[in-house]
């Protein structure tokens, strides 16, 4: 063995494989860089959708800035968020019925939509190299609860991260929108038509096409 041979830099941690089928490790390293890539475009829209909330409970509130955001972020969970969201609205003057509509309708959406995030925040990344996988030669998100060959038949791939990526991006813009309108600011969509635009969204990303 050379002592001096340098290690392959492969401007990446290598995830789990499983299975043990051939692949080239070009493959593995572009099916890397399109899982991140998808990966990281999703959890930055679901950011977006959850700094957007934070704009509606300083409104229904009318704390400072400073004060409403950091009173909104404190608690750890997305559905504690929401609760004192919800809290505040149950006891608001300031938006109009149409627009109460659409954030109640919002922050519940949201609420069925944050199942998909916790999945990317708490799954094991894994290559698939298993010949007669549909997911044969890439990257995806699997469980930690199951064995990974059991749990790559439930995995998140780059599909699903690119379907809840426009999903968030649909209802972080709707929720802008709407803020927008009550703030007295010209939107394009009245907040009726923003809650139908909403109510078409589907409540879960990610599920498996059979």
């Amino acid at each position: 063995m050379n002592q001096n041979r340098k290690p392959i830099n492969l401007g990446f941690c290598m995830p789990p494989i499983i299975g043990r089928d051939i692949f080239n490790i070009a493959e593995l390293a572009e099916s890397q860089r399109e899982f991140h890539l998808a990966f990281g475009q999703a959890l930055g829209q679901w950011a977006l959708i959850e700094e957007r909330l934070s704009y509606w409970f300083e409104a229904a509130t009318r704390m400072p800035y400073k004060m409403a955001r950091a009173m909104f972020f404190s608690p750890r969970t997305f559905s504690a968020r929401t609760d004192i969201l919800e809290a505040a609205l149950r006891h608001n003057f300031v938006f109009c019925h149409c627009s109460l509509e659409f954030i109640k309708a919002a922050t519940t959406k949201a609420g069925k939509l944050s199942s998909f995030r916790n999945r990317l925040a708490h799954g094991e990344q894994s290559f698939d190299a298993r010949k007669d996988s549909p997911t044969f030669k890439q990257t995806i998100l699997i469980s930690g609860k199951d064995i990974p060959e059991t749990a790559a038949d439930n995995a998140v791939t780059v599909a699903q991260l690119n379907e809840a990526t426009a999903c968030f991006r649909e209802v972080a813009r709707l929720l802008m929108d709407v803020f927008e309108f009550v703030s007295g600011q010209r939107t394009p969509d009245t907040p009726v038509e923003c809650l139908r635009l909403l109510n078409e969204l589907p409540d879960q990303v990610g599920v498996r096409k059979p």
